[in-house]
């Protein structure tokens, strides 16, 4: 990977193309995470109503599988956005995008380009940069460490690999989840936004929440007398 510290406008060109290409393999992993979270979130709120459902019955063995199915699929979907680089593979990692928005260059290269127009846009190019890089920083380096780094230790010791010293273990909360995963989805968007491609995967999210509700009510329905 290219080293942005010092600023060089061929360089960075050539990478802001790169990495648009890039972005599909982003955007995939995140409709994975979405596809999962959304419906589990659904189902776990929904839990009374489930209970009414299968109360008694063998069922219910089958609904925890698929809610186990839809949080392991959260994880690693998650985990990926968020993964190291591996060893002679590009894999994606949002530490792609953190590099080159990292140093000031990718800022300046925007400034240089147009002078003193566009205030406004470089004002909100700056927001979006700072919250990708701060939001990075925070889960990689700051209080929200820990789930950071209990993902990684899900997705290495029990979804991908299975070690025969280590048992699946996490203490991070359903809202801490809900936290890391909207913060994931923001972070794309803003990349989408950076690199000069329009996305919203906020649509996608709602699109899946009222799949889910859809899902739901038709049991409700099914349930009643």
């Amino acid at each position: 990977m290219n080293d942005f510290s010092s600023y060089d406008k061929n360089s960075m060109d050539e990478t802001i193309k790169e990495y648009r290409a890039f972005l599909d393999s982003f955007r995939l992993q995140a409709t994975n995470a979405i596809n999962s979270w959304e419906t589990y979130k659904k189902l776990q709120s929904e839990q009374k109503l489930f209970n009414e459902i299968f109360s008694k019955k063998r069922a219910i063995n089958t609904f925890n599988i698929i809610q186990f199915s839809l949080i392991q699929s959260t994880w690693i979907a998650l985990s990926k956005l968020w993964d190291s680089k591996t060893r002679d593979k590009n894999n994606v990692r949002f530490s792609m995008i953190y590099t080159i928005l990292k140093p000031n260059s990718f800022y300046l290269r925007f400034c240089n380009k147009y002078g003193n127009d566009y205030e406004d846009i470089k004002i909100d190019l700056q927001n979006k940069i700072s919250f990708f890089v701060n939001t990075y920083d925070k889960y990689t380096n700051g209080h929200k460490k820990h789930i950071y780094t209990e993902l990684k230790n899900i997705r290495n010791n029990y979804l991908s690999h299975a070690n025969l010293n280590e048992t699946l273990k996490y203490s991070h909360t359903m809202d801490e989840l809900d936290e890391f995963y909207t913060d994931s989805i923001m972070m794309l968007e803003i990349a989408y936004s950076i690199f000069g491609v329009v996305i919203s995967l906020s649509d996608v999210c709602d699109i899946r929440q009222k799949d889910a509700e859809s899902f739901v009510n038709i049991l409700r329905r099914l349930s009643k007398p």
